[in-house]
């Protein structure tokens, strides 16, 4: 059993002075059993890989151990579509150079000596029809624009009548997020945000044509590149629960969240997206 010795100080007030004392209290953990963390977003853009890692105890000096000899399989229905060769460190890739298709359900089969066995399904969601409305150059009356101008870009998304998630990202040609401004046109949207993507779902505008519009500085002769792509339920679900970790991480006092996860076995996340990318150059 681990043992974890917390010293706990009390501070009494005695006649106007203060006096320390300690106690000692030890408190038993059970030994931990590692289970395995498995983390794939999939995309009919790149071909299959997999992160794969161990869960950890509460002893913060451990690392995240990795597995390097399990068997990752690929499954569309009963059919095995690929399997996925270690790469070192936690990656596991393609050996077949097999890209997943839009639409399409998969289901992913782990196992591995000493780790419970782990499955996973998700799906590739289909790509709406999405346009370039208009490309504007405005006046930016503000100091946090050095040039004084900023680019507005308008792209309409012909929203499915279903449940839909999105994500959208800019960054310029160097790969490197840009300092933006989301401005989303009424109704309003809330986003998440999820490591550099922002996420949302199509719930003020189900089923109908709907027009968002991004701002950022205008930098002459600079390319941009707007991506916006359409996600699965689970990994909608996943990056609410995560920004919630992320917060909850800076709270002292906040009740820690569970992360979505819908990994049967074990931890971590199996979801698919589907993106385009918008190029805007001056």
């Amino acid at each position: 059993m681990l043992k974890l010795r917390l010293l706990i100080f009390f501070w009494l007030t005695v006649l106007g002075g203060f006096n320390a004392c300690t106690d000692t209290v030890e408190i038993e953990f059970p030994e931990h059993q590692p289970h395995p963390v498995i983390n794939a977003f999939f995309t009919p853009d790149s071909v299959w890989k997999v992160d794969i890692t161990t869960s950890k105890s509460l002893r913060w000096e451990e690392s995240y151990d990795t597995i390097r000899n399990a068997t990752i399989e690929i499954f569309e229905g009963e059919q095995r579509v690929d399997s996925l060769l270690y790469q070192g460190g936690s990656t596991y890739r393609s050996g077949r150079g097999h890209r997943p298709e839009e639409g399409k359900e998969y289901t992913l089969r782990f196992s591995a000596p000493g780790y419970a066995n782990c499955t996973a399904t998700d799906r590739v969601p289909t790509l709406p029809k999405m346009d370039l409305l208009r490309i504007d150059t405005v006046a930016a009356n503000s100091l946090f624009y050095i040039s004084g101008e900023k680019i507005v870009v308008t792209i309409r998304i012909d929203d499915r009548l279903e449940p839909n998630y999105y994500y959208t990202y800019i960054f310029d040609k160097d790969d490197g997020d840009l300092s933006f401004q989301n401005s989303y046109h009424s109704p309003p949207i809330n986003y998440i945000e999820f490591g550099s993507r922002s996420v949302f779902s199509d719930q003020a505008f189900n089923g109908i044509e709907y027009s968002l519009s991004f701002d950022y500085e205008n930098f002459r002769d600079e390319t941009t590149f707007i991506n916006i792509g359409i996600v699965s339920e689970d990994y909608f679900r996943f990056a609410q629960d995560y920004e919630k970790h992320l917060y909850d991480q800076l709270e002292f006092l906040a009740t820690p969240e569970d992360v979505y996860s819908n990994i049967e076995g074990g931890f971590g996340i199996f979801a698919g997206y589907y993106s385009l990318t918008f190029v805007v150059s001056q």
